[in-house]
């Protein structure tokens, strides 16, 4: 009787841990939307511009973003005098690089879409995260810098992995890591975030060092955003492949 006792006595305790477990993710994720402006001014959130300037190999280079949410994203790169235009709509892209002298909109691979497709989530994997079919999971406490964190794990819908690590104190975001499969290769991006301000009671970090597999040379760039435009209205024209000439 007593073997059985302490068996479910040990049941109790580890079910009571889970549940303690996944009432503290709920309660970090729900701590990180109300930094990140709560839950109305999120679902508040149609569209964005985002412009902002880099440097890259020396060169500084410009970009503005211009973001349908869960509906269509473009990017436009200016270096040199060239721009570079990336676009995805839905579950297809296109896209223009004069820098690799491809000068007619050319078809974006579908696994490089569906990479870029995250980014049309204008309030992040976390927020809403069940009904986006999204897991987290919340692997510990680490510190980030003379930040300490909370570490969060993104499993995605669409089998991609996000590892975020929010402030303990703040619950901002102040790194994202991505990992996922492009066209048979493992991708890795890494981005650090900073000085972050509200823009119409939405925060946003305007300052990031970003890192990934596809970046010239394989070292860090560092983002500053200029200007972020809420809601702003958007021809969606723009989102549409061009016939070549």
């Amino acid at each position: 009787m007593k073997k059985k006792l302490l068996m479910v006595s040990a049941a109790l305790v580890w079910l009571s841990g889970s549940m303690a477990v996944a009432q503290t993710v709920d309660e970090v994720v729900e701590k990180h939307v109300q930094a990140m402006g709560g839950a109305d001014k999120l679902n508040s959130l149609k569209s964005v511009r985002i412009s902002s300037k880099m440097q890259v190999m020396g060169t500084e280079v410009t970009q503005t973003a211009t973001a349908v949410h869960q509906k269509a994203l473009r990017q436009d790169i200016n270096a040199g005098g060239m721009t570079m235009t990336q676009v995805v709509e839905g579950d297809k892209g296109w896209g223009i690089n004069p820098m690799m002298g491809q000068n007619e909109p050319t078809p974006t691979p579908d696994e490089q879409v569906k990479l870029m497709a995250d980014q049309m989530d204008l309030t992040g994997s976390l927020f809403n995260f069940k009904n986006k079919g999204n897991t987290v999971e919340l692997v510990g406490k680490e510190a980030l810098g003379t930040a300490d964190t909370y570490k969060l794990k993104v499993t995605k819908k669409n089998g991609g992995v996000e590892m975020v690590n929010l402030d303990a104190k703040s619950f901002l975001p102040l790194r994202v890591v991505v990992t996922a499969k492009v066209q048979g290769q493992d991708f890795r991006q890494e981005m650090t975030n900073s000085n972050f301000q509200q823009v119409d009671g939405i925060t946003f970090p305007f300052a990031m060092e970003v890192k990934n597999d596809a970046i010239p040379g394989g070292g860090p760039i560092m983002v500053t955003v200029s200007k972020v435009e809420v809601n702003p209205t958007i021809d969606e024209t723009i989102f549409k492949m061009p016939a070549k000439k």
